[in-house]
């Protein structure tokens, strides 16, 4: 439902707009503005103020709630900027009311009337905060901010009959430039990052070449080369995506990372050769940080080990790809990492930490250990679950007692005797030596890797309710010691539909445990 709804966003932002071409912006319209007494528009929609202060326009089954937006620029040493011209626009729309603001001698700028929510109801109620673009920039360009933002958890200030949401404070940095390509778009159009108020007009020469600098750019993350041009004919616009997330931000490190020659090689029977969000480990001493390339990736610290962190890079056949590691993660970016400790054993890992089951998603883990010295049988770890009176799920274990061997074990769940347990991969693990070990299993497949080498790959025989669990644990850990331990939820998608084979989970297995050592 949230889909459908933003969807249809931009045909519902047009109305709106048409109330401010008609100077007709909520305020100017009504006729009284008593908290809960409608009236209409000249666009025959109706308006209110609510008890919060906020004027709401009913448009059908969306209502859209609007408040002055209030906020303060300050430069790198914490000081006002004043007279800083400031821009607050619907983020990634080229159709919509932009407003402009000057700072004051305070550094103090003001937004009338900004639409920072909207209500739909439909079958259920869902509200959605506008995402809005927020740059600053000094009389003389040389230093700005740029920042994308919504206004959920704003403050509410009140001043007298003044109700406003409170922006968070823009410090401006130095301004940069960047060559950027071209993108096909011809001499005299106007391109801006992200449909900003950072723009250029092609010259003949750039059009030739296809490249240009663009200036006075402020810290930020930026998308598109977008453009917007009108002639008789009317008005068009389109945006390029640019090849890599324009990042503007104080870079800590630049990582590069390619494929295994491997890897690549079972790519070659795909039309997509991309395997995506590969968990790699890096080392950072920052808190929070983030890394840039293609896409964004949100690294996960590794529990009891403060400068490791496990994060998801996308690699394309051959190609390398660069990431950026910043310090700071400004963006609410989702991680694959469901648990990520330095050393587990002898625990149990609630079902709390994934919403999968048993499908869909894996461990991967270091272990040095010797087999021969064992007394009992051990078990490494087990989804194995026997609440509904029928063992079901998988388990690495030693195949028997004193082997150097373990086996990656299926309890089906099925009710033939012959096909309720199987052994689908045996391998030397417990030698004394180090080993990296990695376990996904997505939809029905398995797919285990041992040091950078695919050992078993199979469709498994497995019951209905394979994927689901009884009991309150996804997962327990034996006594064996487990280094650099990792829990993840894989997505279906990395076998894409029509695709004849797993070789895209076969390279995912390769270039993490390759690109992990």
């Amino acid at each position: 439902m949230a889909k459908k709804y933003l969807n249809s966003l931009a045909n519902a932002s047009l109305s709106i707009a048409a109330l401010v071409a008609a100077g007709c912006f909520v305020a100017g319209c009504a006729e009284d503005t008593t908290a809960g007494v409608f009236t209409e528009t000249e666009s025959g929609q109706q308006a209110s103020i609510d008890v919060n202060g906020d004027k709401l326009v009913v448009d059908g089954k969306r209502t859209y709630a609007m408040v002055d937006v209030q906020g303060v620029a300050v430069d790198e040493n914490g000081n006002q900027l004043k007279n800083a011209r400031v821009l607050l626009k619907r983020a990634h729309m080229d159709v919509d009311s932009v407003q402009e603001s000057t700072t004051d001698e305070n550094g103090i700028y003001k937004f009338d009337q900004v639409i920072y929510k909207t209500t739909y109801t439909d079958d259920t109620t869902l509200v959605e905060y506008m995402n809005y673009t927020l740059q600053v920039m000094s009389s003389d360009n040389s230093v700005g901010s740029y920042e994308v933002l919504t206004f959920e958890n704003s403050k509410r200030v009140t001043e007298g009959e003044n109700v406003y949401l409170e922006a968070p404070e823009q410090t401006a940095h130095k301004t940069v430039s960047a060559e950027l390509k071209t993108y096909g778009y011809k001499q005299g159009r106007n391109v801006c990052l992200d449909y900003s108020g950072i723009c250029h007009e092609i010259t003949a020469d750039e059009a030739e070449a296809g490249t240009f600098i663009m200036e006075n750019i402020p810290e930020g993350f930026y998308y598109n080369l977008c453009s917007v041009y009108t002639d008789e004919m009317g008005t068009e616009s389109k945006c390029a995506f640019l090849d890599e997330i324009l990042v503007t931000k104080p870079v800590v490190d630049t990582l590069s990372y390619a494929l295994p020659a491997e890897a690549v090689s079972l790519l070659d029977s795909l039309e997509d050769k991309s395997v995506p969000n590969i968990l790699v480990r890096i080392k950072s001493s920052a808190d929070d940080p983030l890394m840039v390339g293609s896409d964004f990736s949100k690294p996960i610290a590794i529990t009891d080990n403060d400068e490791y962190f496990w994060t998801g890079i996308t690699l394309k056949g051959a190609d390398t790809a660069n990431y950026k590691l910043l310090e700071h993660n400004p963006s609410d970016v989702e991680s694959s990492v469901l648990m990520a400790q330095r050393e587990v054993k002898d625990k149990s890992l609630p079902n709390s930490l994934t919403n999968d089951g048993r499908n869909n998603i894996g461990v991967s883990f270091k272990v040095k250990a010797n087999g021969a010295d064992s007394e009992q049988e051990l078990v490494i770890l087990s989804t194995v679950d026997s609440a509904s009176g029928k063992a079901v799920g998988y388990e690495v274990r030693q195949c028997e007692t004193g082997s150097k061997n373990v086996c990656i074990r299926v309890y089906s769940g099925l009710d033939s005797v012959a096909t309720d347990t199987t052994v689908y991969g045996k391998t030397n693990l417990l030698d004394g030596e180090e080993h990296l070990f990695s376990l996904a299993v997505v939809k029905s497949h398995l797919t285990v890797a041992v040091d950078g080498k695919i050992i078993r790959d199979t469709d498994l025989k497995v019951s209905e309710g394979f994927g689901t669990y009884s009991a309150k644990d996804v997962m327990t850990i034996g006594s064996t010691s487990l280094d650099d331990f990792l829990l993840f939820s894989m997505n279906e998608d990395i076998r894409k539909k029509g695709e004849p084979n797993w070789n895209r989970l076969k390279a995912w297995m390769i270039a993490h445990q390759t690109l992990s050592k």
